[in-house]
């Protein structure tokens, strides 16, 4: 849904404008209700829209342990665990506060929203708050 993107609305009605949209398409072609709950939320969890999001860190006790996809993790590099989002997804964390933004790499799952290395969250000027609310963009859909 990119042509979403050049329209002036806050994220929440075009969100809502793409559930309708995708609705009244699978409905017209006769989907059923539960493929087309399945594909809006889909569509809707892979737009490239900017959301604020809690992230936490982790490092020292998981350094050259392994990850979920099965790397040797290492605090220093630029990863991060999500409960869901696809390994190899590219993600861009913005600091409202302070406008430092860095880039990292799903390799690892949580149990929390978004965990973030040790070196992105000292990048991004969050460490030492330990948990903070940051601004998200996917830039890249991992596999």
């Amino acid at each position: 849904m990119s042509f979403l993107r050049h329209l002036s609305v806050p994220a929440q009605f075009a969100n809502a404008l793409a559930a309708a949209t995708l609705s009244g398409i699978c409905s017209a072609l006769l989907v059923p209700t539960v493929l087309t709950t399945a594909l809006a939320t889909t569509v809707l969890a892979q737009a490239a829209i900017a959301a604020p999001m809690l992230v936490s860190w982790y490092g020292p006790g998981f350094e050259g342990g392994y990850t979920a996809n099965g790397e040797v993790f290492s605090r220093y590099d630029y990863t991060a665990a999500h409960p869901s989002w696809p390994f190899n997804t590219l993600v861009q964390l913005t600091n409202p506060d302070t406008g430092a933004v860095v880039t990292v790499r799903i390799n690892d799952r949580s149990g929390g929203s978004l965990d973030i290395s040790e070196q992105a969250a000292r990048d991004l000027g969050t460490y030492s708050a330990g948990i903070a609310s940051v601004n998200v963009e996917i830039l890249q859909w991992g596999e």
